[in-house]
Formats: structure tokens, C-alpha cells, sequence
């Protein structure tokens, strides 16, 4: 018989040195563990918020490395030795240069498991909710060489999806270190994702709402104060090591009043532009899932390498072509060749597992088809249709474009604005970008890309607000430690002295003294008054509420512990560290159904 409910009495003072320092791991241990127990509380934000500082900050560091090695690697690379500019290339260059990096790639991948291949933000989602967001370093290297190779040779993806796995990483490496619970190394990933967007692009805000939005699914007062900690100190940090930074120089004219049918106009064509793009994509991508990784690669390199040397503006992510088409540099027919070019580009290496994000590209296509649509309409004869401002409309599309594909409006409209670095587009932004997203949504049918790219997987998950509660609340928050570990069968003098301990449960233990049930103590006393001629007590065959039992992680959230109780048909779970035969408490079922009623 064990009890392992109670604690050890702290010893006075002890005059020997060295043994305070051999007691030293032993209370670390005990302070990290009473850490734990807070945070597997929703309401620890000062904790959390601590933790999301250092999230930021590390994330930070990161991405700053990151974004310094594109900048040297193009300076290497490119003969004008500016970012982005690989119009400097000469056509054969232009055309071999993808084929190159594809190569490196396979190098890359070639010692990789299939699991291991694994990069980007749908590869972090599907962590993020089938794998209570533990996220692998190998992943995370294969994602950082990865993404430098494509982005520095051309390939036609961009850097923020890299960042967004980077990230999230951090986020989930500070919390694997620790063994924190899982509700706070979601909340964690979410301030890694925020800090990444926030470092790599100069826009916090927007960091904070894709976060939320696009990764986490879910808007909650606890969630936001760490997840803002660590986009601000992420974006500083950023800003103090490589300075601050306007991917976009433009100057629109003062606000007036606005050509809403053009705005609305604008939002149904990129709606539809963004569907198809949607469409494209997850087809190509559940075509070549059956391919191996080095043929596809060597597809991808091919491809962008003929694409690059027909229109060098489609290589990279391009911000230098769309500061041009947002200050009506390029005709009309050239934007059309431009846009086709990126389309195909973009569909062609993210389809075939180019590692790299998607948002870039969109926001590059978004902002050509608003210049394509600017430009078409100053043909036209229709006043309401002429555009007073036409510097605005790529900016519109890129939101559009961005909102639309991944049905997220919210981080569409904050991108958009902070990239520009103008507030005043809010109203025709909102206009646009809803028009955009409803198309899509309404008119198409299609759900966010990368919930879509996840169901081509096979995978899909539920958002509902119960589940969504659920993972918010650390199992160990809620965990009754009001119980005793004993045998089945008890003399009549043992089961009186373990009922004046005062535990509330009984739990049984089999081979090896592992939990197999727990019965309650209520119900052994009555049993007991009832059998007052009983020498002999037999745990397992009182009447009454006896509940078998399964164990699981001490980090595990209330969502978790559902999905166990569900998956094994029990009624109750005991809480354990992996690798430890401590147990830390037990769980029913109705305690779960309190914490979110």
C-alpha cells in the first residue's frame, strides 16, 4: 500500500554546504514542477506572457539569421547584388540557375525520412492539432536549408511560410525543453508564428491576427496578451539588428471619394482568380504526391528554370516588381505576360514541394491583377469605373488576393496596411477583400487553402468551441490529487486507516503496482457499515461507481484526456510524467464536463 498523494516535509536549516548544493536539483525540479501545475491554467498570463517574451526574442534571432543569409546568398548570386533582382541575370543563368538549386534539394532530402520532408505551415497545422504541437528539430533544419536554397535560386515561393514554421518551432522547442503542458505550448507555437511575421516583414499586427487567425483558428482574451508580447519583441529585436523596413514605397493620393463599383468589381475578379489559383494548386499537389521527391524537384526546377527565362520577373517572391506595378511602371501587356508567368511559376514549384510559403506569391499575383484591372478599365468609357488613384488597386489586390485564398480577412486587411504603411485604405481594403473572400467562398466553394491542402491529406479537424475550450485547459489544472494507491483486496484494520486519511478515491493497482481502476471512498465506507461481519475487502466488487482507469501525459490538455477516455471506453485517466511511475492525480469525466460548462 503507497501513498503518493503526500508531500515531504521540508528540512530546517542545514549547516553543510555541500549538501544545500546536492539538494539544489531536487528543488528545481519541485519549482519546475509547481511552474507546470500554473500553466496548465488558462488564466497564468503572467507566466505565459514571460515565456511568450523569450518566444519572441529567440524567434527573433532566428529570422533575423534567416533573412541575412537570403540577403548575402542573392548578393553572391545575383550580378547587380541586390535582392530580388534576378532581371540582372542573363537568360542562360536565369534558366539554370533553378535547375541548380533543385539539385541542392535533392541533396537536401535525399537522407530524409518521408516524415522528415515535412515542412511549412500545413505541416505545422497538422502538428499543431493531431500532435499536441511538438513540432521536430530535423523538420525545422530541413525547412531553414530548405527554404534558403529556393528562395536564393529563384524558385517562385515566399519566405513567410518558413518563417511561420521557424517560428512555431521556437515556440514549441522553449516548451518541449521545459515540459510545459500542451495547452501552453500551443499558446507558445501562436507567439512563435506572431514573432516570425512580425521579424520578417516589419508588421506585428498582422503577425498577431495570421497567428490567430490562420493557425490557431480561435480568438481568446487569454491567448492574445502573449501572443502580442512576443510579436512586439520579436519585431523590435528585428528592427535593432537589421533596421526598420518598408517592403513597399508608395505615396497614394488623399483620400476622397471612392470608385466603389471598381472596388467591388476588383473583389469578384480577384474572388475568382483566387479560386482557381486554390484549385490549381491542391490538384497539382495530389498529382505529384505519388511522385518521388527528387523527380518532382527536378519538374519544379525544369519548369521555373523555362518560366525565369521567359519572364525573370516571376522568379522569387518579387517585391521589386510589385513596387513597380503599384507606381504604374509596366504596360499592360507585359503585367499580363508577368502575371501568367508567376501563376504558372508558383503552381508549379509549391504543387511539386518546393519548400517555401505561398503568401508571397499570392500577394505578388494579387497586386499584378489589380494593375491589369486598373489598367483595363481606363479604356473604358464608364466614369464610375475609372480609377482616381490607380497606385490603390494593386495594394487592394494583394489583400484581395491574400484574404481570399486563405479565407482570412482579418490578416489580409493588417497585412496590407502595414506593408503599405497607410491606414487610410481601410475602408476600400475591407470592401475589396470581403468581395473577394465572399466570391471565393460563396460563388466557388472553396474553403482556405490550407485547410483544403490538409484534406487533400486525408486529415481535417474540428474547430468547434467545445474542442477549441478544451485544448485551452492543461488536464493537470483540474486533476483531483486527493487520492491513495492500494491492492484490490484490503484486511477490514487497512481499509479503516486508509479511510481516515480522508482521500477521496481508492485506486487499485494490478502487476507491478500499475493503476488499472479507482473506486470511491464514499462508497467503501458504505460498503463496509453494510458488512459489518466483512474481514476481508475486496475493492472490486462494491457496488457502486467503479471506474477503470488509463494513463497519460501530465502535459496533456482536457482535449486530449477526451480523446483518450474516448479512443479506451473509460471513465478515467491518472496523470504521469513519461518514463515516471509517479502518478500526479485523476480525472473523470464529469470533471471535464465541469471546466467547460
Amino acid at each position: 500500500m503507497l501513498d503518493e498523494t503526500k508531500s515531504v516535509p521540508e528540512s530546517g536549516p542545514e549547516p553543510d554546504s555541500r549538501y544545500r548544493l546536492r539538494q539544489l536539483p531536487g528543488q528545481l525540479a519541485g519549482w519546475l514542477d509547481r511552474l507546470r501545475l500554473r500553466l496548465a491554467n488558462p488564466e497564468a498570463l503572467l507566466l505565459l506572457s514571460l515565456l511568450a517574451v523569450v518566444t519572441g526574442l529567440l524567434t527573433g534571432l532566428i529570422i533575423v539569421l534567416f533573412r541575412l543569409l537570403i540577403t548575402w546568398l542573392h548578393a553572391w548570386l545575383l550580378p547587380s547584388g541586390l535582392p530580388e533582382d534576378f532581371e540582372s541575370l542573363s537568360a542562360l543563368m536565369r534558366l539554370g540557375l533553378p535547375l541548380v538549386g533543385a539539385g541542392l534539394l535533392i541533396l537536401l532530402f535525399t537522407p530524409l525520412t518521408a516524415s522528415q520532408r515535412q515542412v511549412g505551415v500545413v505541416y505545422l497545422i497538422e502538428r499543431l492539432h493531431y500532435y499536441q504541437g511538438r513540432l521536430h528539430s530535423i523538420n525545422a533544419l530541413t525547412q531553414f536549408l530548405g527554404a534558403l536554397i529556393s528562395l536564393g535560386f529563384g524558385f517562385s515561393v515566399g519566405r513567410e511560410g518558413p518563417s511561420v514554421h521557424m517560428g512555431g518551432y521556437g515556440g514549441s522547442w522553449l516548451a518541449q525543453r521545459l515540459q510545459l503542458p500542451n495547452n501552453s505550448n500551443r499558446t507558445l507555437i501562436a507567439c512563435g508564428v506572431a514573432a516570425a511575421i512580425g521579424a520578417s516583414f516589419n508588421t506585428p499586427l498582422a503577425g498577431i491576427i495570421f497567428a490567430m487567425e490562420v493557425i490557431m483558428q480561435q480568438y481568446t482574451v487569454q491567448g492574445f496578451a502573449p501572443v502580442i508580447l512576443a510579436a512586439v519583441s520579436g519585431t523590435y529585436l528585428s528592427r535593432v539588428l537589421v533596421g526598420e523596413e518598408l517592403f513597399f514605397s508608395i505615396q497614394l493620393l488623399p483620400a476622397s471619394n471612392y470608385e466603389w463599383p471598381l472596388i467591388g468589381l476588383l473583389g469578384i475578379s480577384i474572388g475568382a482568380l483566387s479560386a482557381g489559383f486554390n484549385f490549381a494548386l491542391i490538384h497539382i499537389t495530389r498529382l505529384g504526391a505519388s511522385w518521388p521527391f527528387w523527380l518532382r524537384f527536378l519538374l519544379a526546377g525544369s519548369a521555373m528554370g523555362m518560366i525565369g527565362w521567359w519572364m525573370p520577373q516571376s522568379m522569387g517572391t518579387g517585391y521589386d516588381t510589385i513596387d513597380q506595378v503599384m507606381n504604374g511602371q509596366l504596360g499592360l501587356t507585359l503585367l499580363s505576360y508577368i502575371l501568367i508567368a508567376k501563376l504558372l511559376a508558383t503552381l508549379l514549384c509549391l504543387g511539386l514541394g518546393i519548400p517555401g510559403g505561398v503568401i508571397g506569391p499570392l500577394m505578388f499575383i494579387g497586386s499584378v491583377a489589380g494593375g491589369v484591372v486598373v489598367i483595363t478599365m481606363y479604356s473604358s468609357s464608364i466614369g464610375v469605373l475609372i480609377p482616381h488613384d490607380p497606385k490603390l488597386y494593386p495594394l487592394l489586390g494583394m489583400g484581395a488576393m491574400f484574404a481570399a485564398s486563405l479565407q482570412a480577412p482579418l490578416a489580409g486587411l493588417t497585412a496590407v496596411m502595414e506593408l503599405a504603411g497607410n491606414e487610410s485604405i481601410v475602408l476600400p481594403a475591407m470592401l475589396a477583400i470581403v468581395t473577394a473572400s465572399l466570391t471565393s467562398k460563396v460563388i466557388f466553394h472553396h474553403d482556405s487553402l490550407f485547410r483544403s491542402l490538409l484534406r487533400a491529406r486525408g486529415l481535417d479537424h474540428s474547430s468547434s468551441p467545445v474542442v477549441q475550450r478544451l485544448h485551452m485547459i492543461g488536464a493537470a489544472s483540474i486533476m483531483n490529487r486527493s487520492f491513495i494507491l492500494c491492492e484490490r483486496q484490503l484486511s477490514r484494520n487497512a481499509a479503516s486507516l486508509i479511510l481516515h486519511r480522508g482521500n477521496q478515491w481508492l485506486v487499485l493497482t494490478g502487476p507491478e503496482r500499475k493503476p488499472e481502476a479507482m473506486v470511491q471512498a464514499l462508497e467503501v465506507q458504505r460498503f463496509m457499515e453494510a458488512h459489518p461481519e466483512a474481514e476481508t475487502i475486496d475493492l472490486s466488487d462494491i457496488p457502486g461507481k467503479y471506474l477503470k482507469l488509463v494513463a497519460i501525459s501530465f502535459r496533456a490538455s482536457l482535449q486530449d484526456v477526451m480523446e483518450s477516455l474516448n479512443a479506451s471506453g473509460v471513465e478515467a485517466v491518472y496523470l504521469q510524467r513519461e518514463q515516471e511511475r509517479r502518478i500526479y492525480g485523476v480525472i473523470t469525466r464529469t470533471q471535464i464536463a465541469k471546466a467547460y460548462l
